[in-house]
């Protein structure tokens, strides 16, 4: 005994499957939001106010930022250390000579590099390369510019990243 399942055309399968996938992609996509909206709808009135806004705000300012630093090339490390080091400390006396506070001078860089000759095959090394750079606040805007030639005049050869702002104290 032979039993025959009765077998509908291509045509009409393709339909019923393209028919059930998207009832299951739609079910999958707006279940969720009616499940968190009667989640949320409690039957209370919602007042939202919702602002958005840009502001800007125009001051005067009472500071300046400076980065101040000397850079020496050397053959010798010690010798390019020790030398950044002196004139280092010559640009830190002009600078308190100009009235800035010791608190008002932070190191920020301070480094020793070798240097090579790329021009040779293999790189040969030359030397090297001490930085040292200190973030000095300057505080009496009247006298930025003196600061800067008093620190160059000492020996910086780093000088750069001006800026201005309000203090915050």
């Amino acid at each position: 005994m032979s039993m025959s399942v009765p077998t509908l055309p291509r045509r009409r399968m393709s339909l019923l499957a393209a028919g059930a996938l998207t009832g299951v992609l739609v079910a999958a996509i707006a279940g969720p939001a009616f499940v968190a909206q009667a989640a949320d709808d409690s039957g209370a009135p919602r007042n939202v106010i919702n602002v958005n806004g840009t502001g800007t705000v125009h001051i005067k300012p009472d500071v300046a930022d400076l980065s101040v630093g000397v850079q020496v090339q050397r053959d010798r490390a010690g010798d390019a250390s020790a030398d950044a080091a002196n004139q280092m400390d010559a640009v830190i006396k002009a600078l308190k000579a100009q009235g800035i506070a010791d608190d008002d001078i932070q190191t920020t860089t301070l480094s020793l590099d070798p240097v090579y000759d790329y021009d040779s095959s293999p790189a040969v090394l030359t030397g090297y390369s001490a930085t040292n750079i200190v973030s000095v606040t300057i505080r009496d805007l009247a006298t930025v510019g003196a600061v800067i030639d008093a620190a160059v005049e000492a020996g910086a050869n780093n000088v750069g990243g001006l800026s201005f702002r309000k203090d915050d104290t």
